[in-house]
């Protein structure tokens, strides 16, 4: 009896050593996924892991929500204005032919210096005659400077180097609109300024008067050649009849000197 209970204390513990051995985990199916702890490698890694799946890239869709209201459109920068022509200063080509002094007051005069700067492509600047009248000053109505003219020859800096009792302009310089000089014996132009660029008496009533008894100052273009002592660009110290007639008497055929005032 003996041997026989000892034989089926073996077998008892044979299925049980035996059911232990069928439900543990092998030790190559533990190290599946892990990698190569030595080299960092994941070529352990199943089929259909994602430990090494890229992020998701950021949503791009820009639809506002329903009902909302869209940003503005940035506002487009402002262009930068466009370059204004060089010349600032001219002598006008033309007189006042039977007007004499009767220009149509400063506004007039005005008038004939801008449509003669225009028909040269110089509109886009404002131009003022240099004129004095009663109560107003040549000087205070041409700009600041610098003036240069058709040529791009600079005439003065500044107001107050135009009427520096020096300075003494070449005739050379002083040219009309079209570059071309002022002709001999029509060289007196009308300021009604004295050599400041204040106003004198005599300004055809405010350039409005082509009589022959009412007077106008002049300056003179051709001052640099001139033999009188004393006479400037815009004042000759001489007085002529506003009549055409006195214009011409006096050397002159009722130009004007224009500036841009811009």
């Amino acid at each position: 009896m003996r041997p026989s209970i000892g034989l089926g204390f073996a077998a008892i513990l044979t299925l049980v050593q035996g059911c232990s051995s069928a439900g543990s985990t092998p030790t190559d199916a533990l190290d599946v996924g892990q990698g190569d702890p030595a080299t960092g490698s994941d070529e352990g890694t199943p089929a259909g892991g994602t430990s090494a799946d890229p992020a998701a890239p950021p949503a791009t869709n820009t639809t506002p929500p329903p009902g909302s209201t869209p940003a503005p459109a940035p506002a487009p920068a402002p262009s930068a204005p466009p370059e204004k022509s060089k010349m600032t200063f001219f002598v006008t080509s033309t007189g006042t032919a039977a007007l004499g002094g009767n220009l149509g007051g400063l506004a007039g005069a005005d008038k004939k210096c801008q449509d003669l700067a225009t028909a040269v492509k110089s509109g886009d600047h404002t131009w003022h005659a240099y004129l004095s009248i009663t109560g107003t000053s040549a000087k205070d109505r041409i700009g600041t400077g610098p003036w240069q003219n058709q040529k791009g020859k600079v005439i003065a800096a500044n107001v107050a180097a135009l009427h520096d009792y020096q300075f003494l302009p070449k005739n050379a310089d002083l040219v009309d609109e079209n570059g071309a000089l002022v002709p001999t014996k029509k060289n007196t132009m009308l300021t009604g300024s004295k050599q400041d660029g204040t106003p004198a008496l005599q300004t055809c009533q405010g350039w409005t008067s082509a009589a022959g008894n009412q007077q106008g100052h002049v300056g003179d273009a051709a001052s640099d050649s001139s033999v009188l002592l004393g006479v400037r660009w815009n004042d000759a110290v001489t007085n002529n009849a506003c009549s055409q007639q006195g214009l011409t008497a006096g050397g002159g055929e009722g130009r004007l000197y224009c500036f841009a005032i811009d």
